[in-house]
């Protein structure tokens, strides 16, 4: 991301850098913006569509010495990655196919994806 301006969905370059634009999940997109104006540059994102998906950022900088979100991880690859709700609540993911609600899940990924937010707005510039 080159200049961080919004476009409608299918259009192809910025008018504004002359670069190509991207696709950000909306629900995740002030957090993306939040990022990369301090500094925290990103790659890839995606907020997460179900029980099979985890929301996650991929950074372009070296995020290692930046203490993560509650609800997240760092893996190896520089990602920010959400906790699984069955790793998070320590039952199997096929018991959490069988017991928990669609309701119940989205409670704690809209909850993760609030602390994110929180996260994102609470880091210093670097």
């Amino acid at each position: 991301m080159s200049c961080l301006t919004y476009y409608k969905e299918g259009t192809a370059f910025c008018r504004e850098c002359l670069h190509s634009t991207v696709d950000l999940d909306l629900k995740i997109a002030d957090v993306i913006f939040e990022l990369n104006v301090k500094g925290y540059l990103t790659s890839n994102c995606c907020a997460g569509h179900s029980k099979e998906s985890v929301s996650y950022i991929k950074f372009k900088v070296d995020m290692q010495e930046v203490d993560v979100p509650e609800s997240f991880f760092l893996d190896r690859h520089n990602s920010l990655e959400m906790i699984s709700y069955h790793k998070a609540k320590g039952i199997t993911k096929k018991k959490m196919e069988q017991t928990v609600s669609e309701t119940e899940y989205v409670t704690y990924w809209l909850r993760s994806l609030e602390k994110l937010r929180s996260w994102a707005n609470e880091l210093p510039i670097r």
